[in-house]
């Protein structure tokens, strides 16, 4: 993927802000405020650029510490609005990130750094500054604290909201900052009008790595955040507690929380006691259980039933104990079959499992999935590039009866292939003749190291996927629909997958999304064209809806 040359969060070159020299009085707030008025405020892209060019000017200045606190606080709601506004560009996104999203989310990661290490300064822990910490007031001092904690979450909440893999040093920075709060004595110190706590600010980040960050939607990570943003006060963090096992946190490594056993106090480890909390997300549950609306049960007003109940009982699950023991145990690659032919994406998977791609005129669908995304017309299917292959060799990490993990090394040289959330795909490890039908069930991106060692070049993306196969036998297929009074001969086909069943369960039919609608919908009629023959059915229903396809049940026609 090709790299801006800029600095990370540079978007224009903005007017500099004021030098020393002009300034009537460094003191005066205004100077910073007319300059910003002119400065080119016409995205978030801008005005990121312009806030970091006046912290990196606020650097320089010889401002007593309350005063920088002052200019410091004016300039909070402004850099978080735009740091909203960069989450909204490339949260959930396909992966790997395209350029804008890329440098949306290095500009959110430059913000926080920069606002970070000014409120760091005033507590004296920046290497080479002063202590002014003196020189503030406890509340100050107290809010100097909880601002740092803030910025340093906030790093790792993008990183997680990106799918990106959390940077060497974030959780370690996190952790030194907690640090500081309990030597200053402010950690469990609500302040004025029970605003929010230092510990608070502190568990933010750990309870969403805890929530498998890297497999929820877009709707569900949105919900989380503010989640925990509201109820992270609950979650106690302790230097001893009445467990057998617990979360801990180790202060002094650099990752997150870890389910171990309580042994005797140690002076680098911190517990957290997730019973309040967990009490809260039962509440929530009785309420809805009740019959009463997620607005009703404080879930916020954009939340819906029934995947607000799902996402409450699986964070109840993660945040009560350590990761179950799977039934499906994990292991290694096998020597003969390191790698797997992957195809992305419905037309994609079909053309790999059929042999060849279905050739009939383009019929438009509309997206009927539940993504949270605007309902759009598109092409059912367009037609491959010349030269495209249909897939791509991911190296096999480990797997399972139930999929695979894969790594797809130098993803940005490949741009046409992006991955997203429950994205179907097709499988076929090194050797096998047989492709497995999957989702995406989580995904991450992450980068090593320069292309070129000693080189100013970017370093190498890589994507990081997990996969679950569909229940049942695949098989390619060909499907249009019998509606009467339909002209049959020149009713087109739609690509489509059969899924012949483990013994009990109804046979299903996969289909890209929207086409459930565009094939007559529920008791729909519709005719099958497999490889052996032509057979006839009806649909039955939905049972379950992906990034791009939706799963229906076939029964007999009647």
């Amino acid at each position: 993927m090709a790299r801006d040359s800029r600095p990370a969060g540079d978007s224009a070159p903005a007017a500099h802000p004021p030098a020393v020299s002009e300034l009537r009085d460094p003191r005066d707030q205004r100077i910073y405020e007319d300059w910003l008025a002119t400065a080119g405020m016409g995205d978030p892209q801008q005005a990121g650029a312009a806030f970091l060019a006046m912290l990196r000017h606020l650097r320089e200045q010889p401002l007593p510490p309350p005063q920088v606190l002052k200019v410091l606080e004016w300039l909070h709601p402004r850099v978080a609005e735009a740091v909203e506004q960069h989450f909204k560009r490339f949260s959930g996104k396909a992966l790997p990130l395209s350029l804008p999203e890329d440098l949306a989310y290095r500009q959110v990661g430059a913000l926080c750094e920069a606002m970070g290490a000014h409120y760091r300064a005033l507590q004296g822990t920046q290497p080479g500054v002063p202590n002014p910490a003196r020189a503030l007031a406890a509340n100050p001092l107290r809010l100097a604290c909880l601002r740092g904690l803030e910025y340093a979450a906030l790093q790792i909440m993008a990183a997680y909201a990106a799918r990106r893999d959390v940077a060497a040093g974030l959780w370690q920075a996190l952790h030194d900052q907690y640090v500081q709060a309990e030597h200053a004595g402010f950690a469990q110190h609500a302040g004025e009008g029970g605003a929010q706590t230092c510990a608070g600010a502190y568990a933010q980040p750990l309870l969403f790595a805890l929530a498998n960050p890297y497999g929820l939607l877009p709707r569900d990570a949105r919900w989380l955040r503010e989640w925990v943003g509201q109820w992270s006060r609950k979650a106690a963090v302790v230097s001893r507690i009445e467990k057998t096992a617990a979360y801990a946190v180790d202060l002094g490594g650099d990752a997150p929380a870890a389910w171990v056993a309580v042994d005797s106090p140690r002076p680098d480890r911190r517990y957290l006691d997730l019973g309040a909390l967990r009490n809260t997300l039962r509440k929530r549950l009785h309420l809805l259980a009740a019959g009463h609306s997620p607005a009703e049960a404080a879930l916020g007003a954009d939340c819906a039933e029934p995947a607000a109940s799902r996402l409450l009982k699986s964070l109840l699950t993660a945040w009560s104990a350590g990761a179950p023991a799977s039934h499906f145990p994990r292991r290694p690659a096998r020597p003969h079959a390191t790698t797997a032919h992957v195809a992305i994406g419905v037309a994609a998977t079909h053309r790999a499992m059929a042999g060849a791609w279905l050739e009939r005129p383009n019929k438009p669908l509309w997206d009927y999935t539940t993504r949270g995304e605007p309902l759009t017309p598109r092409a059912a299917f367009a037609a491959p590039a010349a030269g495209e292959a249909g897939g791509m060799a991911w190296r096999i990490l480990d797997e399972s009866a139930m999929g695979f993990r894969l790594r797809l090394d130098n993803a940005g040289a490949a741009p046409r292939e992006r991955i997203a959330l429950q994205q179907l795909l097709a499988v076929r490890p090194h050797g096998a003749t047989l492709h497995i039908l999957a989702d995406v069930r989580w995904l991450m991106q992450g980068d090593e190291g320069p292309a070129t060692a000693g080189s100013n070049a970017a370093p190498s993306t890589f994507v990081t996927i997990g996969t679950r196969a569909l229940p049942g036998l695949p098989r390619a297929c060909a499907v249009r629909s019998l509606a009467q009074g339909a002209d049959e001969a020149s009713e087109p086909f739609i690509q489509a997958f059969v899924l012949e069943p483990p013994r009990g369960l109804p046979e299903c039919l996969v289909l890209p999304s929207g086409a459930f609608q565009s094939l007559g919908g529920f008791e729909g009629r519709v005719e099958l064209r497999l490889e052996d023959g032509v057979r006839r059915a009806r649909l039955a229903g939905i049972t379950q809806r992906g990034y791009d396809y939706e799963c229906a049940t076939l029964a007999p026609m009647a």
